[in-house]
């Protein structure tokens, strides 16, 4: 079975060169040909203003992996699908646009995606029934999923190619201050008893990013921390990192602390009104003051990322 994945993924990957070699020698002059069936998913359903850009960002993407993907190994050695022919400029692009969407309420980004991911997969799922069957699957391959491309492509070359801030920023959706009112070590699935974690009722002090929209008492869930702190005691205040919501658990919604982009470190220390961080992770500096932390953070995502700062 794990065998039979690996063949489907690379098929998913590669088998659009020989399909597009073939539309050559058919005369088929549209260079969308191949990924036509791409219907921008803003024209299909209302979505906020950074998701039309980011339609016409993946747009883009898309017509590139068609024109290199002739010959998909260039002389260095290097694949469009890797990300090495992607411009400085549509990544920059990319990454203000994935900044930018986190102003807006997070199940429009995975409603977005599940509705750009269902053709692939629902070709994916014809082509499994049709190998099953021992039958001819003649099906022109779509080009990979809108999710693989943002979630694969393009996080990878903006950890790799952008300032570290930039992949900070998108990797964290929410940076708060918080003070732990009440704290529980629990089974995170109570009927298997495989792992557990702590789980903290929190009072939000502060919201760094400014796009918290949350409860102000969140349900705090952590494990795999690493560093210095992986635990936080009652009553005290913390920075803490979340990349993600989980509403799929045992115990309600749930705000995930992790270090995703900050080696495994997801929790800070706050006293006197600065953020302590003897790893030197955040700014090279072992304390910071929460404000000018908040400043540079606001000014990068208003400023230099240009999202609009609707408060103004």
């Amino acid at each position: 079975m794990i065998g039979r994945k690996y063949v489907l993924i690379i098929l998913l990957l590669f088998q659009g060169t020989s399909t597009i070699r073939t539309a050559q020698k058919d005369n088929i002059k549209s260079q969308t040909a191949p990924f036509v069936q791409f219907r921008k998913i803003t024209e299909q359903v209302e979505f906020p203003p950074p998701y039309v850009v980011l339609d016409s960002l993946l747009f883009e993407f898309y017509y590139r992996l068609y024109l290199n993907q002739a010959d998909t190994t260039h002389k260095d050695g290097s694949k469009f699908l890797d990300g090495s022919d992607i411009p400085d400029n549509l990544l920059l692009s990319f990454a203000k646009t994935l900044v930018w969407k986190d102003f807006y309420p997070r199940d429009i980004y995975y409603r977005y995606l599940s509705i750009g991911n269902t053709p692939k997969r629902e070709q994916f799922k014809r082509f499994d029934e049709a190998t099953r069957a021992g039958k001819l699957f003649d099906e022109t391959f779509l080009p990979p999923m809108p999710g693989f491309v943002l979630g694969k492509i393009i996080d990878k070359h903006i950890r790799n190619r952008l300032p570290w801030i930039w992949y900070f920023i998108i990797k964290n959706r929410y940076i708060l201050i918080v003070k732990p009112i009440t704290k529980e070590n629990r089974w995170i699935d109570p009927e298997y008893k495989i792992m557990k974690a702590d789980y903290y009722n929190c009072k939000v002090i502060q919201d760094i990013k400014g796009n918290y929209d949350g409860p102000s008492m969140p349900l705090l869930g952590v494990n795999y921390m690493r560093g210095n702190i992986t635990e936080m005691e009652i009553g005290k205040k913390y920075l803490v990192l979340i990349p993600f919501e989980s509403t799929t658990g045992n115990y309600g919604p749930v705000y995930v602390v992790r270090g995703l982009a900050t080696d495994g470190i997801g929790i800070f220390p706050v006293f006197n009104g600065k953020i302590f961080d003897p790893e030197l992770i955040l700014n090279n500096e072992v304390e910071i003051p929460i404000q000018e932390f908040k400043q540079t953070i606001r000014t990068f995502i208003h400023n230099t990322a240009g999202v609009p700062d609707e408060k103004e």
